[in-house]
């Protein structure tokens, strides 16, 4: 897959663009300063762009987009009938895959709902993958069962940025008066339930297929420690999950310390090697 500024993907595709904050991964949110600093303070909102749904139809090779780099196609602001606009689009040109990510999967699943009674348009796509951002553990047990539940072509979890140690083996859905838990292995598939120690039920269920990473990068950046990224590059090639590692942000380890160098020279080496896996079958 050719680089672009965007290293996992090749082209980026705005039909809506602004979005707000949810979450601990939105407060330095690069798409924010950057439309802040071009359309000064109101250059965030959320705002549907029609005259941007025939740009996939004017590349006539396969390519891959990543969907809403510049927001969240499934933003409560954003119109079902401007959604399924969207994904009439994704659908009538094949030849592209469309990379849709959200941190919004439980409106994902409303538009499911909204699409599969009015029909039109055949879920899922073929040819559209779509993921979750997980920044933290919290977010991880949250958003990630969520997508797993949702009928895809491909899902994926960005971990980015990556602000503490995260484990996608074991994701803690449910916990009913600290005594039964649900937890998910959303690498390897498989659902439990526990109650504070026995295995009281499992079943099979679907699993992420693909595992992206990376540090923040800017100003405002938080480091993102060496060990967890191994660890997580470690759960996933456990699992046979490819695993990219987009980028360490500003910050660098030297001599167990966390120091700030720069995005250059913090590099997206791990142990001194690429780890830049995508799924199989997917190159462009």
């Amino acid at each position: 897959m050719p680089k672009s500024k965007i290293e996992w993907t090749q082209h980026t595709w705005n039909p809506v663009t602004g979005c707000t904050k949810i979450s601990e991964g939105c407060r330095n949110c690069y798409a924010e300063n950057m439309a802040k600093r071009f359309g000064g303070e109101n250059g965030f909102k959320v705002k549907l762009h029609p005259n941007k749904l025939s740009v996939p139809g004017e590349r006539k090779t396969p390519t891959t987009y990543f969907v809403c780099s510049m927001g969240d196609l499934f933003h409560e602001e954003v119109p079902f009938e401007f959604i399924s606009k969207v994904f009439s689009v994704m659908q009538s040109r094949q030849m592209h895959t469309f990379q849709v990510l959200t941190k919004r999967p439980e409106r994902v699943l409303e538009y499911y709902a909204y699409q599969k009674k009015w029909a039109g348009i055949v879920l899922p796509l073929k040819n559209v993958w779509l993921g979750v951002t997980a920044e933290n553990q919290k977010e991880a047990n949250h958003r990630i069962p969520i997508l797993l539940d949702i009928p895809a072509a491909l899902r994926f979890v960005s971990v980015e940025p990556m602000l503490e140690k995260i484990t996608l083996e074991m994701l803690v859905a449910q916990n009913i008066n600290n005594r039964f838990r649900t937890i998910y292995s959303s690498l390897s598939g498989r659902k439990t339930l526990w109650d504070t120690k026995n295995l009281l039920a499992e079943e099979k269920i679907q699993k992420l297929d693909w595992v992206i990473c990376g540090g923040e990068s800017g100003q405002k950046a938080r480091p993102l420690s060496p060990i967890w990224a191994k660890e997580l590059q470690e759960q996933c090639a456990k699992a046979g999950v490819p695993f990219f590692f987009k980028q360490w942000g500003e910050f660098t380890c030297k001599d167990g310390e966390m120091v700030r160098v720069g995005k250059k020279e913090a590099g997206h080496l791990i142990d001194n090697k690429e780890c830049r896996e995508i799924p199989k079958g997917a190159e462009r």
